[in-house]
């Protein structure tokens, strides 16, 4: 059976591109950061009879990236997919008085988390296996008091570009995802007076991660994708 990791899977998104993937046959490791949320995601997928495997780790550290990495190698088989979801919002206030340490913890866990686990997962990686980034159509111009969410999720896709063009060679496959609008926690942060209905929810918009994870080509390695346009 084929494997992904999905970062971030205890909620929203990432919740619910576990269960899909999960459901498509793939053997599916999960992570969370607390133990609580993992207890959960773990109840509810052997509650689906589906295969499942949360992974407590905070991946915005380096021993959270090692966690993943021992759960992986009690399992000899080689990894299939990687989606870097796993995302935090930080605050909405200017950069004059944005807060040092949010700045730290939203960069650390935005940036460094998916730069590092990918470094550290190449060597299980099988051939053409696909990585798969997170975005935000937030990229796409600068706004006021969005302060290190948007500054970190231009360096993510310009982390997938680099990685791009340095594992063509190896035949890694790697992609930018913008899910768009959805229903989640962090959206109801951001937007506190947004009423939940009128975006999709996340199960809404995981169509195209299972279709860059099985169909999508060598040729398109570097692509960014619109989860709302696809039509695949």
């Amino acid at each position: 059976m084929p494997i992904a990791l999905i970062t971030g899977a205890t909620r929203g998104l990432g919740r619910a591109l576990a269960f899909d993937f999960a459901r498509a046959g793939y053997v599916v490791y999960g992570t969370g950061r607390s133990e609580e949320s993992i207890d959960a995601l773990a109840t509810e997928a052997n509650g689906a009879k589906l295969n499942i495997r949360p992974v407590r780790s905070d991946v915005a550290t380096e021993a959270g990236a090692d966690a993943i990495i021992t759960r992986l190698d009690a399992d000899t088989s080689p990894l299939d997919v990687v989606v870097h979801n796993a995302g935090a919002l930080g605050e909405r206030v200017e950069l004059a008085t944005y807060p040092i340490k949010t700045w730290d913890d939203v960069m650390a866990t935005n940036v460094r988390g998916p730069f590092l686990l990918t470094q550290r997962l190449l060597p299980r990686l099988a051939p053409n296996a696909a990585v798969i980034f997170v975005s935000s159509g937030i990229v796409e111009q600068a706004r006021p008091r969005w302060g290190a969410y948007y500054v970190s999720k231009v360096a993510v896709d310009a982390i997938a570009a680099t990685y791009a063009v340095e594992l063509e060679p190896k035949g890694i496959r790697i992609f930018v995802v913008n899910p768009g609008p959805l229903r989640t926690e962090m959206r109801a942060d951001a937007f506190p007076s947004e009423d939940p209905k009128s975006v999709p929810a996340p199960e809404q918009r995981t169509g195209v991660f299972l279709w860059l994870a099985r169909k999508a080509g060598m040729e398109l390695t570097g692509s960014r994708y619109e989860a709302e346009e696809f039509r695949g």
